[in-house]
């Protein structure tokens, strides 16, 4: 079923994994927000393209790699001297996110590109709204 716009959600990955829809749509409109400002930047072809793609890759290991390394963690196991001691139970997130952002790097994955020309593509056609002048503000 979908929810309404504006609703809160949590992922459909699996229960406890992910973070409410308003959160995921927050970051969206970050992304999009610097491949707008990569895509009217006409003189940064370089520095623009990385951010966005850094951006891309940052979504794909945070909601798609992160979450697998996670439920791996706690799904261990293990026999009573070789279970998770307190300390990487308490770091555990840590040690998964830093994991999935070397993964995705090392990887090359295709939905990271698919994902840079998607929100490069966004930013092309959405229109930036005019900036509003500041109350008191003389021009």
């Amino acid at each position: 079923m979908i929810a309404p716009i504006g609703t809160t959600q949590t992922s459909l990955l699996a229960p406890g994994v992910g973070e409410p829809a308003d959160a995921g749509e927050n970051a969206f409109r970050d992304l999009l927000a610097k491949a707008r400002s990569a895509a009217g930047a006409s003189g940064r072809a370089s520095g623009g393209t990385d951010e966005v793609r850094a951006s891309a890759e940052q979504l794909v290991s945070t909601a798609f790699i992160a979450p697998i390394l996670k439920q791996i963690r706690e799904s261990s196991d293990a026999a009573p001297p070789f279970q998770q001691t307190p300390a990487e139970k308490q770091f555990g997130s840590m040690l998964d996110a830093k994991t999935a952002e070397s993964i995705v790097r090392a990887s090359n994955l295709p939905i990271v590109d698919r994902l840079t020309a998607t929100f490069r593509e966004l930013a092309a056609r959405t229109p930036v709204p005019p900036s509003r002048p500041t109350p008191g503000a003389t021009a």
